[in-house]
Parts: C-alpha cells; sequence; structure tokens
C-alpha cells in the first residue's frame, strides 16, 4: 500500500543481489518539490544493509586472481588461474558466497 509522509516501514535486505543484515526500517520524511514524490531516510536505530563481495577474500589454495576472469561480486563465478610456480597448471572456478562462517570463495553449483 501507499506510505504517507511520517510513517515508517522495516524492509529486508535483497540477498539475491548480494546485500546481507538488516532488516531496515525506513520512514517517509518529505517530498521532492522537482519529481512530487515522497523521499525515504534510514532512521539511525535501526540495521544496515551490507554489499557482499569477494575481492579481499583469498583465493584457494594454490591459484591467484587474474583481471579480467570473472566477477567478484556475491553470486557470481570467478576463473582462478593455478599458481605454476609450484608446478600447478590449469584453472579453477569458483562462486563468491556468503556463509555463516565468512565471505568467500566456493566450488559453483553444478548445473
Amino acid at each position: 500500500g501507499n506510505t504517507t509522509y511520517s510513517q515508517r516501514k522495516v524492509f529486508n535486505c535483497d540477498t539475491a543481489t548480494g546485500y546481507f543484515g538488516g532488516p531496515v526500517t525506513l520512514g517517509c520524511v518529505g517530498v521532492n518539490a522537482a519529481t512530487s514524490r515522497g523521499t525515504w531516510a534510514m532512521f539511525p536505530d535501526n540495521g544496515t544493509c551490507n554489499l557482499v563481495g569477494c575481492a579481499n577474500a583469498a583465493p584457494p589454495d594454490g591459484y591467484f586472481l587474474v583481471p579480467g576472469r570473472g566477477g567478484t561480486n556475491y553470486g557470481r563465478n570467478y576463473t582462478f588461474q593455478c599458481d605454476s610456480s609450484l608446478g600447478w597448471y590449469g584453472a579453477y572456478t569458483a562462486t563468491c558466497e556468503n556463509t555463516p562462517a565468512s565471505i568467500g570463495w566456493a566450488p559453483p553449483p553444478r548445473a
């Protein structure tokens, strides 16, 4: 339904797009003069939604990140290159995921 001025609503984070945390309370705080539409604001006593990513997560042992081989955002696959200095050759594809323990790389789901 419609939300009017000063009303608050609770929203869950959109985990399908990689946002975890929350829930978040937003309130209708006014009208944008240019669009005549309401403006939402977050309240300081609520949670936050944080974008999960694996850019800083360690790659699997024996592999390293190669620019342009995939995405490091939640749910994206990335192809790692083997560390040839260890005598390993080939590639490994993993998926960025959020687990209760940490954010990191996991084998991609089988089709």
